[in-house]
């Protein structure tokens, strides 16, 4: 019996969404290189086995079932039912699957248990500014800048900017763009000059490099020249 080519479209479509709703859900809250084709469906089929397991475990429903009517010896009525149910709970699956993959990704969890393991000293971020930026710098909170991150972006024209980086460039192929907040004129005798409210973004064709600091309680007592979140 030749199988219709309506059944086998389906059939690949239930397979291949869940794993690319999952991806979709991942490429939104963490960013990667964009992969080609290939990856792409090998990526989506990962996730959707890793999605129909789960759904195994919590439903033995079938969500596609066929069915079959003889008409004659060279007809047949083929005829499908959806498990509507079991694609909601599929969908919540790769959704909920797209978020902890993002987040293990986003904060580097999985990967710091590997190297805690001493299996590997890689991270899963596609740069080490991006190592840098999550792990290394903190925002300072309305109360105080105790231990909170921020740099001077030393710029290509001999000038330098402090201020701590609120928002970054994900994608380092250009070179780091950042916007700094809380930000000041650094000027070589030590005195800053404050660059207004609420900051400024320094394009990566302008930079020379980025130190970054921590900033201290007892440097913040010390500081006059601090400036608290307004």
């Amino acid at each position: 019996m030749e199988i219709p080519s309506t059944m086998t479209s389906l059939s690949i479509l239930l397979v291949l969404l869940p794993g690319f709703l999952t991806l979709g859900v991942e490429r939104i809250l963490a960013y990667q290189r964009a992969d080609s084709s290939i990856d792409k469906i090998v990526k989506a089929l990962i996730y959707s086995f890793v999605n129909y397991v789960l759904l195994l475990t919590i439903s033995r429903n079938d969500l596609l079932t066929w069915r079959v009517q003889q008409v004659s010896d060279k007809e047949s009525f083929y005829s499908f039912s959806t498990d509507l149910n079991g694609v909601l709970l599929l969908s919540i699956i790769a959704i909920v699957v797209g978020c902890v993959v993002g987040i293990l990704k986003t904060y580097d969890l999985h990967m710091k248990i590997a190297r805690f393991l001493r299996l590997t000293r890689r991270s899963s971020r596609d740069s080490i500014w991006l190592d840098i930026i999550h792990d290394k710098c903190a925002i300072p909170t309305r109360k105080s800048a105790e231990n909170a991150t921020y740099v001077i972006v030393h710029l290509k024209d001999g000038k330098s900017i402090y201020g701590y980086p609120e928002y970054f460039s994900d994608n380092y192929e250009e070179g780091p763009v950042i916007f700094l907040t809380k930000a000041d004129w650094f000027l070589e005798n030590g005195d800053k000059i404050p660059i207004p409210s609420p900051g400024i973004l320094i394009n990566a064709s302008e930079i020379r490099f980025v130190q970054f600091y921590k900033i201290l309680k007892e440097d913040e007592d010390e500081n006059p020249n601090y400036r608290g979140t307004e």
